[in-house]
């Protein structure tokens, strides 16, 4: 009887648990229908779909029309004003006056950057009429070209003349190696355009038409960088400067011919030695190969111009003026320098008591530099020894004092130089 009732309620419980557990199952197929006929429904960019059935609607007064309130319009702040520029005029440049010698830079031509078997052979002076026409004859024997500088007072001489005429007849070039042979930086302007100009017409007159000259060779190659015969050569239209690779002159022949390279230019002179090497060096270079040519086609440049020779008493026979150089003013000077603005340099501290040179040189040596030096401790200058502008504008000033005994004695306390002693050297 117990045992029966035991058993009544075991029953009981499983049939408790097994109604429990059907529920809980009912639920989940309930959950999972739910979730599934929301993924159905849902659109594809993630928001709920309702049908328009389905859709809140929103009840609308139609008694009075409904007038929406004005959304303020928005005021756009104004903008920051934008600068105006003001134009910045560009600098016009100073103009240099027409009396004024404007500074120019031309080519030195001393020798061309080739690999040809070309040279350019040159004759200076023309005083032997006999060894120029020496020269002539072995060129015109192996066609070779040469280039001359004929002193210009030397074409006067009717020999000489007579082979200028011959040569020019050849093909050969004519150029300028200054009027009466002397050193151009130390002339003053009008001598220096004279000594340069007066031989351009002497060539002309003595070949019979207008010749323009190409190339200036100054005595001696010195003064080759001076800045004012440069500018004075532009102005006159030259193309540079000649100068040379190779001295023929005093040379052995072996020498000569040992310097045989392509773009040499040698200097020779008119003489008889000179000649007589150019017989022995004309065949030798031309068997090895080379051709003789002139300055102007050495370097690549037009030939020598001609027109026809003005009448007597025209322009063209009067010297252009070189005008006011000013140039000394500006340029920086050092030791080795050789033109007209040492010149003046030199008779600047002449006059200031800082050399003692019986003239000036155009030479800036070592004593022109420590004179400079010693100018440049006075004035409380950086002791270069070089005259920069600075120096240049203080040295010709014409305020400058002289240098006066008590200067002397502090410069040679502080610098331990008796001054005497170098300003006479």
């Amino acid at each position: 009887m117990a045992r029966g009732r035991r058993y009544d309620r075991k029953h009981r419980y499983r049939l408790r648990g097994l109604k429990f557990i059907r529920f809980l199952l009912l639920v989940t197929l309930a959950v999972l229908l739910v979730i599934l006929l929301v993924r159905c429904v849902r659109r594809p960019d993630g928001a709920d779909t309702l049908s328009p059935a389905a859709q809140p609607t929103q009840a609308v007064d139609i008694s009075a029309p409904t007038v929406p309130a004005p959304s303020p319009t928005p005021v756009p702040a104004a903008p920051d004003p934008t600068p105006e520029l003001t134009p910045v005029p560009t600098p016009e440049p100073t103009p240099v006056p027409e009396d004024v010698l404007q500074d120019a830079t031309l080519p030195v031509y001393s020798s061309a950057d080739t690999r040809e078997k070309v040279i350019a052979i040159t004759v200076d002076d023309c005083f032997q009429a006999d060894a120029l026409k020496g020269m002539l004859d072995v060129c015109e024997k192996y066609d070779a070209k040469i280039t001359i500088f004929p002193i210009g007072k030397n074409l006067s001489l009717s020999p000489v003349a007579q082979q200028i005429v011959r040569a020019h007849k050849m093909g050969m070039e004519i150029e300028n190696h200054t009027f009466n042979h002397t050193k151009l930086h130390i002339l003053s302007d009008e001598d220096m355009a004279a000594e340069i100009y007066n031989v351009e017409t002497a060539i002309s007159q003595v070949l019979g038409v207008r010749y323009r000259v190409h190339f200036l060779r100054t005595l001696g190659g010195d003064n080759r960088h001076d800045p004012r015969t440069h500018a004075y050569m532009a102005r006159l239209g030259y193309l540079g400067m000649a100068h040379w690779s190779v001295i023929g002159t005093e040379a052995s022949l072996k020498d000569i011919e040992s310097a045989l390279a392509p773009g040499a230019v040698y200097l020779f002179h008119a003489n008889p030695e000179d000649c007589q090497h150019l017989k022995d060096f004309i065949p030798y270079a031309v068997k090895k190969g080379y051709r003789l040519v002139t300055m102007n086609q050495l370097f690549g440049l037009p030939e020598n111009e001609i027109a026809d020779l003005p009448p007597q008493g025209s322009d063209y026979y009067a010297v252009p003026s070189p005008g006011r150089y000013i140039g000394y003013l500006t340029h920086t000077l050092k030791s080795g320098v050789t033109s007209y603005d040492v010149f003046l340099l030199q008779k600047r501290l002449l006059e200031l008591g800082y050399l003692q040179y019986s003239k000036p040189t155009g030479f800036y040596g070592k004593t022109t530099e420590q004179a400079v030096h010693y100018f440049q401790y006075q004035h409380g200058f950086p002791k270069t020894g070089k005259a920069d502008e600075t120096t240049l504008a203080a040295l010709y000033a014409s305020d400058t004092p002289r240098i006066n005994q008590a200067t002397i004695n502090k410069m040679e306390a502080d610098l331990g130089i008796a001054y005497r002693d170098y300003s006479r050297r």
